[in-house]
């Protein structure tokens, strides 16, 4: 699982999450782009946006897209930049679920009765 870390978090979060190793998969950097061309960026590298920025569910909604998956830190924000990748990987495998089941919806054929 690859991850893109907003703007508006720490840097120190990509090498907490590079250094925990192969749980987390790769991880990209931050990077200064607006919110629709992270999620664009996201999309093309299949990664999931890491952010405490709640405008990505108005941009995905706004968009009628069901992806990139976006992990909204809101409520953890204020946790040490070092224990935020803690709470991220506990929470890896729920977060791989979810996204298999969305991605399994989509590509499931309709049924008509």
């Amino acid at each position: 699982m690859k991850f893109l870390v907003d703007q508006n978090l720490s840097t120190r979060l990509c090498t907490y999450l590079d250094d925990a190793g192969p749980r987390g998969g790769a991880r990209q950097g931050t990077v200064a782009i607006d919110g629709g061309g992270l999620l664009e960026r996201a999309r093309t590298d299949a990664s999931v946006i890491i952010s405490s920025d709640t405008d990505f569910g108005m941009l995905l909604a706004a968009q009628r897209a069901s992806s990139p998956s976006v992990v909204l830190t809101r409520e953890v924000s204020t946790l040490p930049a070092s224990d935020l990748p803690k709470v991220l990987l506990m929470n890896l495998e729920t977060f791989a679920a979810r996204s298999r089941s969305r991605r399994d919806r989509r590509h499931q054929p309709t049924r008509h009765p």
